[in-house]
């Protein structure tokens, strides 16, 4: 009975933690390049945005993307969040169009994808840029 309390216990206490953050994990998806394309394509309301830096989409970027440096991104968010459009993230390799889908959930966006590899990976599948 003691052992059987005490292990009612411990999962209380797990399950009071776990549910107090939720894992960055959950709050976006990310989505190969091929997958990316098509919801830019079928998904309605959406905004591709890029979060690299201004000089980084200048010289190359995806068609339709807008430009939000990730330095920004919790500036500039206000803008969308009326609306709650899908969004879909990328950068150079990945890394900061995560950081960002972590930002933009916490702000309250619930439908975000980022792009897995970012345009490296979008470019190595033979997939166009604008330039």
């Amino acid at each position: 009975m003691k052992q059987g309390l005490i292990i009612l216990i411990f999962f209380l206490t797990v399950s009071y933690k776990t549910d107090a953050q939720m894992p960055d994990s959950l709050k976006y998806r990310s989505v190969d390049p091929e997958d990316f394309l098509t919801l830019i394509r079928l998904k309605e309301n959406v905004l591709v945005i890029d979060v690299s830096l201004p000089r980084e989409f200048r010289k190359e970027r995806i068609e339709g993307a807008v430009n939000i440096p990730l330095a920004k991104i919790e500036k500039r968010y206000r803008k969308y969040l009326s609306s709650q459009p899908v969004i879909l993230l990328y950068c150079t390799n990945g890394f900061r169009s995560e950081q960002a889908a972590i930002k933009l959930y916490d702000l309250g966006f619930r439908e975000i994808y980022s792009l897995k590899g970012g345009l490296w990976a979008w470019k190595k599948r033979g997939i166009t840029t604008v330039k």
